[in-house]
């Protein structure tokens, strides 16, 4: 092992627990988790500050070639199915290009005033190696990110599972209007990495999904 590794490692895993929150502890009492899901994804349940919720599929996926590797078949994460959009990535700290949702088909009605925003990934990985989020942006244009990421460091499940990112009142730290969520190049923007191991591990993602909180005055 190179010797500044260790140290290196230490340092990002201090940064990263400085600026993360386990979002996922909060929204799974909300919230059904299936377990090796396939089909029809479970009822979210609208949370109580939450005036009207929205929640899309992607229609599409691509992905934008950054990173260590692309995806393959990135048009998969449309639909909860047998296949997923898939990523081999190489062992300590390969990291993926970003996997980006869009065609989520909101239809928000142009007075609203949007409350909050949350992403649903399903996801999982092979054994070889653990898988942890990089990062999760949405994106208004389908290119950049806006705002600012969210995460999470819980490693990726063997067995399919769900992850949420964002709250009923989480905006990301960027402005919205209908228009932007309702346009087509509307989405979120995952990647992947593999932070310690000494083998190659694929990572899965099979759907992502947004739901978006709004009132109506």
């Amino acid at each position: 092992m190179h010797p500044n590794f260790s140290s290196n490692k230490h340092r990002r895993d201090q940064a990263r627990q400085q600026r993360h929150v386990d979002i996922q502890r909060l929204w799974r009492r909300l919230t059904v988790a299936p377990q090796g899901f396939v089909g029809n994804p479970p009822t979210v349940v609208t949370p109580p500050q939450c005036g009207t919720l929205q929640v899309r599929a992607a229609g599409s996926g691509s992905e934008d070639g950054s990173g260590d590797v692309s995806w393959g078949d990135p048009t998969l994460i449309s639909s909860a199915e047998a296949s997923a959009a898939h990523c081999l990535l190489p062992s300590l700290g390969g990291m993926s290009s970003r996997l980006i949702s869009n065609t989520h088909g909101f239809d928000i009605p142009d007075a609203a005033t949007i409350g909050g925003i949350y992403v649903r990934v399903w996801r999982s990985r092979d054994v070889h190696a653990p898988v942890i989020d990089e990062s999760v942006w949405l994106t208004k244009n389908g290119v950049t990110g806006v705002g600012a990421p969210r995460w999470s460091d819980e490693i990726w499940p063997v067995t399919e599972d769900f992850a949420v990112y964002g709250d009923a009142d989480d905006l990301w730290e960027a402005p919205w209007t209908a228009d932007e969520i309702n346009a087509p190049t509307f989405g979120a923007m995952l990647r992947a990495q593999s932070p310690s191991g000494s083998a190659f591990v694929t990572a899965y993602v099979d759907m992502i999904e947004i739901s978006v909180c709004y009132s109506v005055s």
